[in-house]
């Protein structure tokens, strides 16, 4: 009668060969995961940049046929800090509640990176940008209408300001650090001495599809 040999368990190659086998299909589970995560905070995004069009276009009717009733113009602005913070919310779009609950829903989704608003002073126009959750594309809206997605490479040159050897330099850097940022410019790196005497600024322009701060469509 021949016998049947019946092994006990696994060698230690059988255990290394299945668990990485198992540690392979995790990983691919885990990216296709993730990769559906990004495309529904992504498909969130647009459609509540869907939302502020329709929303902009009912508050343009009860402005009197503007977007922005200020006066003034509105450029290269954190369009968050818009929706809370200036005494003249009430004279824009944004003192409807829905631009502002589909602003806040889309920095949620996008991991908590602003947009940037450009608003005429005559108030007939406006445009506005938002980073997606996938890395380097931009949504941007405006006020004809146009809604467009954009991958943007960020290789603008850097602009330095670099002050030394006077305590007063500190007044003059951070009225240069405002202007450009209001101009749609970043801070990158900053150095300031003990003594406030040395100051350096590396700042670069925004990542986004607007061409500038003046910019109210979306190229």
């Amino acid at each position: 009668m021949s016998k049947i040999n019946l092994k006990n368990g696994f060698t230690l190659i059988e255990l290394l060969v299945v668990i990485s086998i198992i540690g392979l299909l995790s990983s691919i589970v885990l990216a296709s995961l993730s990769t559906t995560r990004v495309k529904a905070a992504d498909s969130a995004i647009v459609g509540d940049v869907h939302g502020i069009r329709t929303s902009a276009e009912l508050e343009q009717d009860n402005l009197g046929g503007r977007y922005n009733s200020t006066g003034s113009e509105i450029s290269g602005h954190s369009v968050s800090n818009f929706t809370t913070v200036p005494l003249d919310k009430d004279k824009t779009i944004f003192r409807n509640p829905e631009i502002s609950r589909a602003v806040t829903d889309i920095m949620k989704n996008n991991g908590g990176l602003d947009g940037y608003l450009n608003m005429s002073a005559d108030g007939s126009s406006y445009a506005m940008t938002f980073p997606m959750r996938t890395s380097g594309n931009h949504i941007c809206i405006d006020s004809n209408g146009t809604i467009k997605i954009q991958t943007v490479v960020n290789n603008n040159p850097i602009y330095t300001v670099q002050l030394l050897g006077n305590p007063r330099n500190m007044a003059y850097a951070l009225f240069m650090y405002n202007r450009l940022y209001f101009a749609n410019y970043e801070l990158i790196e900053a150095y300031v001495s003990s003594d406030l005497r040395d100051i350096h600024l590396d700042m670069k322009l925004r990542s986004g599809v607007l061409a500038d701060s003046h910019d109210t469509s979306c190229n």
